[in-house]
């Protein structure tokens, strides 16, 4: 793994608790929407040479890889896709698995996490299922 990735984390800085923090604070699906968007900005821009085939997340609409790399007992996931909501989604998963090790990775309920968010009512079925794939992508890697 290169070290381009090394200081290019975005997960060690927001929690789970903090998305669903920062979520309760805002009112209605528009304002959920935009905190979506902005949590994606934050993602720090994967390099080209890591969106190649091998990287890319099969069951996801837009085009979305993922780079993974532990160290120690600890993960941590670099995501990029071609749309700024799958963007800000992708940051909402990293911030769930990001610096968490492979037995906390499985354990978390990250259905009771996309529900506590509000997800589960307002992606659309593919978009849903593209999310899916990024997580069981990142279950299967950890194994």
């Amino acid at each position: 793994m290169s070290n381009q990735l090394i200081n290019n984390v975005f997960g060690n800085e927001i929690s789970s608790d903090d998305v669903l923090d920062l979520f309760a604070q805002q009112s209605g699906w528009e304002a959920r929407y935009r905190q979506i968007i902005l949590l994606g900005k934050q993602l720090a821009a994967l390099p080209d040479l890591f969106k190649i085939e091998e990287h890319q997340v099969d069951g996801c609409e837009s085009a979305a890889w993922l780079v993974a790399r532990q160290q120690d007992d600890s993960w941590q996931f670099y995501v990029a896709s071609d749309t700024r909501i799958v963007n800000g989604l992708l940051a909402i998963v990293l911030a769930a698995y990001n610096g968490q090790s492979s037995e906390k990775i499985q354990e978390f309920d990250i259905e009771e996490y996309f529900a506590e968010l509000g997800l589960t009512k307002q992606l659309s079925p593919s978009r849903s299922n593209g999310l899916h794939a990024v997580v069981a992508e990142i279950k299967r890697l950890t194994l």
